[in-house]
């Protein structure tokens, strides 16, 4: 066999096995944090783990980490119950339909998240 196209062919698996690897999500955040100094622990939950990485992220950015709003984790968990139990993507809710919460966070306020204090 010719050393360009086993190259190729050795690159386009790679590549899918990288791919692939993606799929899972598991998988691809333990490899990334298993590499990664620093890298906060994965805990199983999609919404502590996003949380951690965006803090994670932030601070690699120099910028302040973001302070939980356990309004907003309710709301986030309520209208993602809803999504569920009504078997569609929205940003609305309709009333009629099984699961509506009748809340908004906009009438919370507008700024969900806070910044910590940075100490020094």
């Amino acid at each position: 066999m010719n050393k360009i196209p086993r190259l190729i062919l050795l690159a386009s698996v790679f590549s899918m096995s990288l791919l692939l690897n993606g799929c899972g999500a598991k998988g691809a955040a333990d490899s990334v944090a298993l590499t990664e100094p620093n890298a906060p622990a994965m805990s199983g939950t999609t919404a502590t783990d996003g949380f951690l990485w965006i803090n994670f992220r932030r601070q690699q950015a120099g910028l302040p980490t973001l302070l939980r709003n356990t309004k907003l984790d309710n709301a986030a968990q309520s209208h993602s119950d809803y999504q569920k139990l009504n078997n569609i993507i929205s940003h609305d809710e309709v009333s009629s339909n099984v699961g509506f919460t009748g809340r908004s966070i906009a009438g919370d306020g507008r700024n969900h998240f806070t910044h910590q204090q940075r100490s020094g």
